[in-house]
């Protein structure tokens, strides 16, 4: 498993703006991007398939960005996902994105809570993600272990 999990992309000509820079909301769907790969990699499933087999969802209750330095389609955006807390039915990520030049982007936080579709509450998280989670965070997947504050 490699610690930190990292999704990288290209920044397309139809992510920017009026300024030539990646356009601000953007950023939450680069975020939601990497979270989804991070899920196939790390808990191998993706939303849709938790969500339609399993009755699954993940919706997310919380989301903060903080903007470092603009991207541009010349930058390629390398995401990191770490695990800032893990409770008993949400999951709090923190991101760094990071461009080809090793400069910070941004860096957020999403919380998303496990929930039962069919009933819309919350659950716990399933045994066989939670194994998968703690096992990335033991291999050094947290905030702490990377050095984010």
């Amino acid at each position: 498993m490699t610690v930190p999990f990292t999704h990288s992309r290209p920044i397309l000509w139809g992510d920017t703006d009026a300024a030539n820079i990646a356009y601000t909301v953007r950023f939450l769907d680069y975020c939601l991007e990497a979270i989804e790969e991070w899920f196939k990699g790390v808990c191998k499933t993706d939303w849709y398939v938790l969500n339609m087999d399993r009755s699954t969802g993940t919706p997310f209750v919380n989301a903060n960005i903080d903007f470092k330095a603009p991207l541009t389609p010349r930058n390629k955006l390398h995401t990191q996902v770490l695990i800032k807390r893990l409770g008993t039915a949400s999951i709090t990520f923190h991101l760094r994105g990071l461009r080809d030049d090793d400069v910070v982007s941004f860096e957020a936080q999403l919380t998303c809570c496990f929930v039962n579709n069919k009933e819309m509450t919350s659950i716990p998280i399933p045994d066989d993600f939670r194994q998968n989670i703690e096992s990335y965070i033991e291999a050094g997947g947290t905030v702490q272990a990377a050095g984010s504050q």
